[in-house]
């Protein structure tokens, strides 16, 4: 449906407001894990301030004006490369592997990449954990997440941003008899200590999401009545509305700097900062995900088409018949096709290291549900849940 922006004055049809939180009026949140007064969490950062300085200075918007800022993409800065590739499947298989490191879990998110080098991943049980792995294969306890007694934490995204990992999701207090939840986020240098942040408080929060560029922080989620936010930073302390549609389904970075967004048709909307949203008519209509410095799209046009933008230019591919209606996702190593098939419910995978050349995996998922958790230059991760709704997670190579 056609996009429009969102009504300034109240309705019946409004959804309710969501409280964002700026510095004079939000509670400061407290250290979560450890326990000790707000005081000695002042003192940690004073200690490791220089180590915590997590985003590093970058040219921004002196004003929340972006009008005159061009768009992070244009039909010119991207020549189109090969728009005839067509895509195979090959006769070889590869494996499928189970992680049993990462069995046991409510929810995993990541990886998202280590500085020092290796990966960090987040598990959820009753409290979030911190995971890490050298090879992005074998995975350990690394350490406890944030957490306080009686409230209750769920993280949904956790990337790597300029060294420092930026995870998202959402807490809520026990026995709050309303339905609302915070929306949150939590950064650190090290894995070690983490720095919460409040983004805004709403009915339950769902489908969260967090993406950087640069300072330039945004979250995104969806609210208990299906309404989708956008909440943007670039201090932490101060957490602006950057909302510029009720629905979207993804928010990206640019392959040339700043933001890309798809509404549920297929309609790109680009921003050089997330403040100011622009319809971009030099971006293909489709279905974006992140792919290292570029990104993956599925064309909306039904025509079963990948669409692959880099900062060096575009490529279109036709698919074949087996992967048209997969979902697609990207990694370090390449590409993941997740296919749903039916009588009986299976899911098929293949990988491809650049969208023209399709191998499966050896072996078929017999499950009615399927979650793709993440990738790390191993290969991706996908989950099923056992009998207890813990997760059993395969990894596939590529």
């Amino acid at each position: 449906m056609p996009w429009s922006s969102p009504s300034t004055s109240p309705g019946a049809l409004d959804p309710p407001p969501i409280e964002v939180l700026d510095p004079e009026h939000a509670p400061r949140p407290e250290r979560v894990g450890s326990g000790k007064p707000a005081l000695a969490l002042i003192g940690v950062v004073a200690v490791f301030g220089l180590a915590l300085n997590l985003l590093p200075e970058r040219p921004g918007p002196t004003s929340p004006v972006e009008a005159t800022l061009p768009a992070p993409i244009s039909a010119t800065s991207l020549p189109d490369r090969d728009r005839t590739t067509l895509a195979l499947i090959s006769d070889e298989t590869l494996p499928l592997r189970l992680v049993p490191s990462l069995a046991g879990y409510a929810t995993l998110v990541g990886p998202a990449p280590n500085a020092k080098g290796g990966w960090w991943m987040i598990g959820t049980t009753i409290e979030p954990t911190l995971l890490s792995s050298a090879d992005g294969i074998e995975w350990q306890v690394a350490g406890s997440f944030p957490a306080t007694p009686g409230i209750s934490v769920r993280v949904s995204s956790l990337i790597a941003n300029d060294g420092v990992l930026l995870a998202a999701g959402r807490a809520r207090v026990n026995d709050d008899p309303r339905p609302s939840s915070r929306l949150q986020t939590w950064r650190s240098a090290d894995g070690a200590l983490w720095v919460p942040d409040l983004v805004a408080i709403g009915p339950a929060f769902s489908n969260i999401d967090v993406v950087a560029d640069g300072t330039s922080v945004l979250v995104s989620a969806t609210d208990g009545n299906g309404h989708d936010w956008i909440y943007r930073s670039t201090s932490f302390s101060h957490w602006e509305d950057a909302t510029f549609t009720s629905s979207f389904r993804e928010i990206v970075r640019a392959p040339k700097g700043g933001f890309m967004a798809s509404t549920g048709t297929g309609e790109v909307y680009t921003s050089a900062y997330g403040v100011n949203w622009n319809r971009n008519n030099a971006i293909e209509s489709g279905f974006y995900t992140q792919w290292g410095g570029g990104v993956l799209g599925l064309t909306a046009d039904g025509e079963g088409e990948l669409l692959i933008i880099t900062p060096e230019g575009r490529d279109r591919i036709s698919l074949p018949a087996d992967l048209r209606g997969c979902d697609f996702e990207a990694g370090p190593r390449g590409f993941l096709a997740i296919c749903r098939r039916t009588t009986p419910t299976r899911f098929d995978l293949y990988t491809s290291p650049d969208g023209s050349q399709w191998k499966r995996a050896q072996a078929e998922l017999l499950t009615d549900t399927l979650t793709y958790i993440g990738a790390s230059d191993a290969g991706f991760f996908v989950s099923t849940p056992d009998s207890k709704r813990n997760l059993v997670v395969s990894q596939i190579g590529s």
